[in-house]
């Protein structure tokens, strides 16, 4: 891509390290020479995702205390994505919320690597629980003028590609539009070399406690059979499943990368209970070879085979997500199959995939 379009890539915000982070950087790996805009940006995240590349950012970086709390300054981020002037021949938005909007005053073709259509607007049954309960109803009474303005943005965009099938759908339900499916990259090596460690005594539930991600289905689920579960991780929902654990069930908190590859080695297998746009934690744990027991809605459909690298149960509760695990108790699993399954979601693949997409639309 040196010698051809200069690329722009608009991205929401860099502030913590997380997965649309992490494909934004190997985006630029991808393009090399592509320059990357964002909303707010912290300095040491920057400097360990982007390691040369050239980083702007909206006047909303000024705003204070931005970099640690952006939510209270969204309004002020939708207009300065609206006012943002881009200066490229190919406009890349990196989209969840409003970085789409970069494309309001730019004339050259606009490409969108979509992780979900804005949740607030269109998932609000997810996203009106991480605010305060005086303000939900205020959001909710807004929800039609934002739900218009994001499908007018959608409009003008040359093509979009989805992180997931189930992304691509929830595109064609919100704009009237079709995409392509483009999975996020997997930083894989480290799981692919991680090996296992039978015999496998618990079960893992591993991320952010935080309510959607459903850890309360597994905790009460395993808490039931008395099954050994694992919660690794932490965060503003950690009292409440605290309270409704029972025996089987032990807390170690934020966990390293080294303490979490030896979680995986050691785990019967990973419970993912929660719906994700795509979800990298089943990815990592199938890399090490460990299966996966998955709500099967989402991003899971695409990655988890059932039957094959781990189970799908068909519904958040108690007793699907039991089910699954017995499920899962009763089969024999190939690790090697596992890891091959994985390997599909590498960054090779990502970079090579991000490259056809924005030539044949360039």
């Amino acid at each position: 891509m040196t010698d051809g379009p200069r690329a722009l890539i608009a991205h929401e915000w860099l502030t913590v390290i997380g997965g649309s982070d992490k494909a934004v950087a190997a985006m630029a790996r991808a393009l090399p020479g592509a320059r990357v805009v964002t909303a707010v940006a912290d300095r040491c995240t920057v400097q360990e995702l982007l390691p040369g590349v050239e980083v702007d950012t909206l006047w909303t970086d000024r705003l204070p205390g931005a970099q640690r709390r952006w939510r209270p300054y969204s309004p002020a981020i939708v207009l300065a994505w609206s006012m943002y002037q881009a200066d490229a021949d190919v406009l890349l938005t990196s989209s969840h919320f409003a970085a789409r909007a970069a494309a309001t005053r730019f004339r050259g073709p606009h490409l969108c690597y979509c992780y979900t259509p804005m949740r607030v607007a269109w998932r609000p049954d997810l996203e009106l629980t991480r605010l305060p309960p005086a303000l939900r109803p205020v959001v909710n009474a807004v929800l039609p003028a934002v739900r218009a303005w994001d499908r007018r943005t959608a409009q003008g965009v040359t093509a979009f590609a989805g992180i997931s099938s189930s992304v691509v759908e929830r595109i064609r339900h919100a704009y009237d539009r079709d995409a392509v499916c483009l999975f996020p990259p997997v930083d894989l090596p480290r799981f692919l070399a991680s090996p296992r460690r039978p015999p496998f005594g618990y079960f893992l539930a591993f991320g952010r406690l935080i309510p959607y991600k459903r850890f309360d289905l597994a905790i009460q689920a395993c808490t039931e059979a008395g099954y050994p579960l694992v919660v690794a991780g932490s965060g503003p929902d950690e009292a409440r499943l605290r309270a409704m654990a029972g025996p089987s069930v032990s807390f170690v908190g934020r966990v390293d990368d080294d303490a979490y590859l030896g979680l995986l080695a050691g785990a019967t297998a990973l419970l993912f209970p929660g719906e994700e746009d795509f979800g990298i934690v089943p990815v990592e744990a199938q890399a090490a070879g460990c299966p996966v027991v998955a709500l099967g809605r989402g991003g899971s459909l695409d990655t988890v085979s059932d039957g094959e690298t781990g189970v799908l149960f068909p519904e958040p509760s108690v007793a699907s997500l039991r089910e699954g695990i017995e499920r899962a108790v009763g089969l024999e699993w190939d690790e090697a199959v596992l890891r091959r399954w994985a390997g599909q979601f590498s960054e090779e693949r990502f970079a090579a995939e991000l490259r056809s997409f924005v030539t044949a639309n360039t």
